[in-house]
């Protein structure tokens, strides 16, 4: 299935070899430097809102579609808290895991390495730390050592997981 951010980075690489055919060096690394960016804010932006609206539905699943549970959640568990749920500088997603309890951690770590999806996971948290450091220390100047082909291989490594996270949560 392709997203939006596959059209977005192949809008971009269209771009970027316009300008490098009309030997325009410089302004093609200019703009790469900026598209990049665009594309790791983006697709971070998208694992965010998907990861997020599996919470939601699985939280409205299991508490019989009760709106009053479904407001709590959102609100004191949900709403701006998505970048805690995560150790971004980390190697694997057991914090978040362990949100749903000791047993579903244990459980899903023996799952994750069972379906092979370590580097998947990686990926993802590789995508969510680079997106922070962006937007924390200065985007408009901070610059990002990976190549946009590199940035969007993250995001596409990391589709795997969050295919196994709705499945896990469904």
């Amino acid at each position: 299935m392709e997203t939006i951010i596959d059209i977005q980075f192949k809008e971009n690489k269209e771009l970027l070899d316009f300008l490098e055919g009309q030997n325009e060096v410089s302004f093609r690394n200019d703009m790469d430097n900026k598209l990049k960016k665009i594309l790791l804010l983006s697709g971070a932006s998208y694992f965010e809102k998907e990861i997020t609206d599996i919470v939601v539905k699985y939280i409205q699943e299991h508490s019989a579609g009760n709106d009053f549970i479904v407001s709590f959640v959102k609100n004191k568990a949900i709403q701006r808290q998505y970048h805690t749920y995560f150790d971004w500088k980390g190697k694997n997603a057991n914090q978040f895991w362990g949100l749903f309890g000791s047993d579903f951690k244990t459980e899903t770590e023996k799952q994750i390495k069972e379906k092979e999806l370590e580097s998947n996971v990686k990926s993802f948290l590789e995508l969510g730390e680079l997106r922070n450091n962006l937007v924390h220390q200065n985007a408009g100047t901070y610059v990002i050592d990976k190549t946009t082909e590199e940035i969007y291989g993250l995001y596409r490594n990391a589709l795997p997981f969050l295919s196994y996270l709705r499945e896990r949560l469904s």
